[in-house]
């Protein structure tokens, strides 16, 4: 958006009755998007063009089943007590020692260690009830 600002203000183009100033500036940015799209197109390779194997563990469904595990993750929390998907998140996913939980949650440094251990024990009910296989067995 910027760049199109500055490309009217660099080359100033007068806008007539027929044109509105709202219309001339969405035509300057739709031409930046198509020059950016054309610069920047990615070129297909095809599988006789590699140089190199792809390594075995490596396959095309691992990102599949990550972003399905992490979907399964958030559901679930979604169904914990409210206390305990709070201390979860924050001690997990903020990265938060359970003293700075403590604090934000407004209790003290054991309720949050009791509720990260009961959470974690609900979660994996609700999880097991759901089918969750786990990949570290």
């Amino acid at each position: 958006m910027i760049e199109a600002f500055a490309l009217m203000f660099a080359k100033p183009r007068p806008v007539g009755e027929q044109g509105s100033f709202r219309g001339y500036l969405f035509r300057i940015g739709r031409n930046l998007a198509g020059r950016h799209r054309k610069k920047h197109r990615l070129r297909l390779l095809s599988l006789d063009e590699l140089t190199f194997e792809p390594k075995g563990e490596v396959l095309a469904e691992t990102p599949l089943y990550g972003k399905e595990r992490k979907r399964q993750l958030y559901q679930a929390m979604e169904k914990l007590k409210e206390d305990y998907r709070e201390a979860l998140y924050l001690v997990y996913f903020e990265d938060m020692s359970y003293r700075q939980a403590a604090s934000v949650m407004g209790k003290s440094e054991s309720q949050i260690t009791k509720l990260v251990y009961r959470g974690k024990q609900s979660l994996k009910t609700i999880l097991e009830k759901e089918g969750f296989d786990y990949a570290d067995k």
